[in-house]
């Protein structure tokens, strides 16, 4: 009776190792089991240097006041819609950002009537330089929502000036004046390093001139436009 219970106790013994030992062998070597791994994700550069490039249409040119000498009055001036061009760089530190851009609009078309009947023509081109800052709002899924503002100069060169009652003045003249903006777009960081950033600026672009020296002089003050932009910025850090 007693060498029966021994030798039931050692086979239960047995059993129950041969159970026990996946357990044991689960708890000793994690390695076995395929560990969960996360899907790659394209993070944005929190700090760095960058360059950008910038394609844009300026559009609805206001003009808050004309000055002019002689006869006969403008009416309805304004200023053609045009593409814009430039680039720039910058330095972006956790959410805040400051660039340096630099942005070429080809020749527009100035056109206005006149009372009595006449027309003021010539063909207008900028160049606008500002500083800017911005504040990036955080990021989502790679898009960063910002808002930022800028200062800086614009360049004026008038070509071809026609008047009513005047000369046409073939020559071409340049002023420079302050201008400022401020704007809010998205970027949207799509792979490391890139990134494509969609905005909307408003540029304030002080006063130009055309024919300043001869008679029917004409001047164009506090001119204002509203700029669609999209650009391609490049981090190289």
């Amino acid at each position: 009776m007693r060498r029966s219970l021994s030798l039931a106790l050692t086979c239960a013994g047995f059993i129950a190792a041969a159970c026990g030992s996946p357990i044991a062998h689960a708890a000793d070597m994690p390695g076995l089991y395929q560990q969960y791994q996360p899907a790659g994700t394209v993070t944005e550069f929190t700090s760095g240097w960058y360059l950008r490039g910038d394609l844009g249409w300026r559009t609805d040119t206001k003009i808050g006041d004309v000055s002019y000498t002689g006869f006969p009055t403008p009416v309805g001036v304004s200023l053609k819609d045009v593409v814009t061009a430039g680039g720039g760089g910058g330095y972006k530190w956790h959410w805040f950002r400051a660039d340096v851009t630099f942005d070429y609009s080809g020749k527009t078309r100035f056109y206005t009537l006149t009372n009595p009947s006449g027309v003021y023509d010539a063909k207008v081109d900028t160049l606008v330089g500002l500083a800017n800052v911005y504040l990036d709002l955080g990021t989502w899924s790679g898009i960063t929502p910002y808002v930022g503002a800028g200062v800086g100069f614009v360049n004026f060169w008038s070509h071809g000036y026609t008047a009513p009652n005047g000369p046409i003045d073939n020559s071409s003249h340049s002023k420079a004046d302050f201008a400022w903006a401020y704007m809010a777009g998205l970027a949207w960081c799509f792979a490391p390093r890139w990134s494509v950033d969609f905005s909307y600026r408003r540029l304030n672009l002080g006063e130009m001139s055309f024919n300043p020296h001869l008679r029917n002089a004409l001047r164009l003050d506090d001119i204002s436009a509203n700029e669609f932009r999209i650009g391609l910025r490049y981090n190289l850090d």
